[in-house]
């Protein structure tokens, strides 16, 4: 991975935008005072290849910035790519993948997305890009601050872990994960075998009794077939005496038809000369009360006349009365619409001089509202001044800020100037080379001294007015903010007011309206209804027609009752119709009823004969049908006795089926039995496979490979670094604790030599223990750089000068510099200013009001 282009927005001290084109520097020192934002431009890289950096989450974005955002184009594998990641405060993170485009015809070329449609997909897609994850980059290629121990001081198995990820030695875990898939595979098709050749077994095992059941079902099947031929000639014989009774049969069916015939002709007979005879007994009843019925229909005949006589009357009364209804309705309506008229205004009345008598409460309102808008437009002319007083105290903050820069400057180059006079011990000085005493020494220093305190007093002066200004801003801000308050509010208070004024000249000119148009209306209306002056000419009519019914005599209720008197008495109509109907019916019914009594007599005695008929035939075909047994019962033994042979033939069949399915369960058993013989096979060459591609297999040999290469460059830098006085050896094997054990446990320890012995890494310190760490990463990052399959071709260290005296400084730029020409791009991270000038270009990092800055310089 070879970063090309690093642009960063809003990320931790970068609050603006910021590119750097690393095209064609390979050795960089990236420079700047402490807290300056030079680790951040790491912390830039690894975030957007990683999503990761020193800080988490939200604490990477700038705390005057809503969002980070960070693009890295880099080269890897011979592809371009590029990667913008960002994050926004409250809503997470975002990450886009490009890859670029071959160059057209016109020499163009773009980008082709390789997001994917999640987050994490997104991250998978470039961590299989790169083929590192976050821990074996930085292990491999990053040295950062207080992690340039970090491969070192990891327990043996990390170690191997970290140094297996590296050397793609992952891979090898994949393939035992996958050779221990397959045994798991093959173990369950074996299983899979071993049950099915247990049922095989388990049927195979049925055999002697199949064959049992076949000859038990052989034997039942001929005894079942001779009981059906047996159970068939019987019911031949049985149907053939059958036809021989079917005659006589035949014949009591005839006799019972005809006894069912004659019994519903008499009963039929008897149920007529009953209804005659009824008949008869009614007309003897009714002849019986002739004096009555004839009284009563005398006076239904009187009734009828006076009811007569009175709907005459009804006919000329009913056209008055129907009038007398209309002109009552007619002036009802009018006196309902006059009182609803009426009610309407009265109730608008209510309403408008309500709201007119509201006007007293608006005005009083209206009046305070303008003196609120008043105090409001008085405040509001003071924005200008104090708008203008703002713009003042920035300027003087912002030349005190400037001031205090310079001042810093100045008092950087004193404080050098000191430190220079107070280490030479010679003759001369050492700022203009002039000839200098110790006592013009000393004269020197103190005035350097005074300068600086004098610097320093200014510059405390400086902060102190800095505060004031800041404070008198931030009073003035708050002023400002109570006038925008003060416009929104004295708009709301505008707008109020035209509302009242409005209300009140609505109001006003209602009420003129309705005493104009409304109230002369409202008094006329109150005026007829008291004198009850509603359609007079109506009134007059319905006067006239009330004394023409007077007049007429006519009764409602009298008719009515007359009419219901009528239709009481009806029954004598009916019933005087009747009694002329039963003296001319009485001769008839007394025939009739003779007649019927006769045919009755003669229907008896022929049904007397037929029962007798009908007997003795049934008789007879009983004698002839006894002791023969049932054609039914005989019909249904034999469907029974074939059913039963079948079950047998079906169960035969079966068997037969099972006893033949053994000779096929016998080959697929051979079959499985060599099936499972070849996968046991398989599993056990898997089996070796696993084991070899175990950590301690093919990957432990070769980290036993990798690992004389890896020692024999640390200890090339480590020689240089220390003068030749130290050496590394890595360990892969330790004896147990048990003295039982003769074998050994894997391993990864690292030893020293230092010249006075040789112990554990974990026992050094402070620059001895960084000089081990630097020489271990180097070489790491130096044969990894070799191996094709990890393409490690960027090294970053951020740390380790400062703890160095200036012998041990020079032996690490003397070690970089041997390893130049193996990576692409080296950065080199120092806020040691003697060391800018021994690299052939240099990132400086300054921090400035507007965050931090960058600035490529080249020699």
């Amino acid at each position: 991975m070879i970063p090309i282009k690093l642009k960063l927005t809003g990320f931790t001290s970068y609050r603006e935008a910021v590119e750097i084109d690393f095209t064609g520097l390979d050795l960089v020192c990236i420079s700047g005072p402490n807290g300056a934002g030079k680790s951040s431009l790491l912390d830039a890289i690894t975030y957007a290849l990683y999503g990761q950096a020193r800080k988490r989450d939200e604490a990477i974005i700038n705390e005057t910035c809503d969002k980070a955002e960070v693009s890295l184009e880099f080269s890897y594998q011979q592809e371009v790519y590029k990667i913008v990641r960002s994050i926004t405060r409250g809503k997470g993170s975002q990450v886009d993948f490009f890859i670029r485009k071959p160059e057209d015809a016109s020499g163009s070329s773009g980008w082709r997305t390789l997001t994917e449609r999640t987050l994490t997909e997104t991250n998978a897609k470039i961590l299989s890009t790169l083929g590192l994850d976050y821990e074996t980059f930085i292990n491999a290629s990053f040295f950062l601050q207080g992690k340039a121990d970090l491969f070192a001081t990891q327990t043996p198995s990390e170690r191997k872990k970290i140094l297996g990820n590296i050397l793609g030695l992952d891979r090898w875990e994949e393939y035992r994960k996958r050779a221990a898939e397959m045994i798991r595979e093959k173990q369950g098709e074996i299983n899979q075998i071993d049950a099915r050749l247990a049922d095989i077994q388990s049927e195979l095992d049925k055999e002697p009794q199949y064959k049992k059941e076949l000859e038990l079902f052989r034997a039942q099947a001929a005894e079942a077939f001779a009981k059906v031929q047996n159970a068939q000639s019987q019911l031949e014989q049985k149907r053939l005496i059958e036809e021989q009774l079917a005659g006589r049969r035949q014949l009591v069916g005839t006799y019972k038809q005809q006894m069912e015939r004659l019994l519903a002709d008499q009963n039929e007979l008897q149920t007529r000369v009953e209804r005659t005879q009824d008949e008869l007994a009614q007309v003897n009843q009714e002849l019986a009360r002739e004096e009555e019925i004839k009284a009563a229909y005398d006076h239904l005949v009187s009734l009828r006349q006076e009811l007569a006589a009175m709907d005459a009357l009804d006919e000329q009364a009913r056209p008055l009365e129907n009038r007398q209804i209309t002109l009552e309705q007619q002036i009802e309506l009018a006196r309902h619409d006059l009182q609803q008229e009426m009610r309407v205004l009265e109730q608008d009345k209510v309403k408008v001089e309500k709201d007119y008598q509201q006007n007293d409460e608006r005005i009083n309102q209206r009046e305070a509202l303008e003196q609120q808008i008043a105090a409001l437009e008085t405040q509001i002319a003071l924005r200008a001044e104090l708008e203008a007083e703002r713009q003042n105290l920035k300027d003087q903050l912002a030349a005190k800020q400037a001031e205090n820069a310079g001042i810093e400057k100045q008092g950087k180059e004193l404080r050098e100037r000191l430190e220079r006079v107070s280490a030479v011990e010679g003759a001369s000085c050492p700022l203009c080379g002039q000839p200098l005493a110790a006592h013009d020494r000393d004269r020197l220093q103190e005035e350097l001294r005074q300068e600086l305190e004098a610097l320093r007093s200014s510059y405390k002066a400086n902060e102190d007015m800095a505060k004031e200004l800041k404070n008198k801003l931030a009073e003035l801000e708050k002023q400002l903010r109570q006038i925008r308050d003060a416009e929104s509010r004295l708009q709301t208070l505008l707008r109020q007011s035209d509302q009242l004024t409005q209300l009140i000249e609505t109001a006003t000119e209602q009420w003129a309206k309705w005493q104009q148009e409304k109230a002369p209306r409202l008094e006329e209306i109150h005026a007829r209804l008291e004198r009850d002056e509603i359609l007079p000419d109506a009134q007059a009519e319905l006067t006239k027609v009330k004394d023409t019914l007077q007049k007429l005599g006519y009764d409602r209720d009298a008719h009515l009752q007359l009419r219901e008197a009528v239709q009481a008495a009806e029954p004598a109509q009916q019933a005087y119709n009747h009694l002329a109907i039963a003296k001319n019916s009485l001769a008839q019914l007394q025939k009739t009823l003779a007649e019927q009594e006769a045919t009755l007599e003669k229907k008896t005695a022929d049904l007397t004969q037929a029962q007798a008929e009908y007997s003795q035939a049934k008789a007879a075909l009983e004698q002839a049908s006894q002791g023969l047994p049932s054609l039914d019962i005989t019909e249904e033994d034999l469907a029974r006795l074939k059913e039963e042979e079948a079950d047998i033939r079906r169960n035969l069949i079966v068997v037969e089926q099972l006893i033949n399915n053994l000779q096929v369960q016998k080959q697929r058993k051979e079959s499985l039995r060599m099936e499972k013989e070849a996968l046991n096979q398989d599993i056990v060459h898997l089996k070796k496979l696993e084991r070899a591609f175990s950590k301690d297999g093919v990957p432990a040999m070769l980290i036993e490979q990798a690992l004389p290469a890896i020692q024999e460059e640390a200890n090339t830098i480590l020689s240089q670094l220390s003068n030749y006085t130290m050496s590394v050896t890595f360990d892969t094997q330790r004896s147990y604790k048990s003295t039982r054990r003769e074998d050994k446990r894997e391993t990864l320890d690292i030893r020293v030599s230092d010249g006075s012995g040789t112990r554990d890494y974990e026992t050094y310190s402070g620059g001895e223990a960084f000089r081990i760490n630097f020489a271990i990463r180097l070489a790491l990052a130096r044969v990894l750089a070799r191996r094709a399959g990890a393409q490690v071709r960027t090294l970053v260290i951020d740390e380790g000068f400062g703890n160095q005296d200036a012998e041990g400084r020079q032996r690490l730029i003397e070690a970089i510099g041997q390893i130049r020409r193996e990576f692409d791009l080296i950065l080199v991270i120092t806020h040691l200013d003697e060391l800018k000038d021994q690299f052939p270009a240099r990132i400086e990092v300054d921090k400035t009001l507007q965050g931090s800055q960058v600035n490529i310089i080249q020699a």
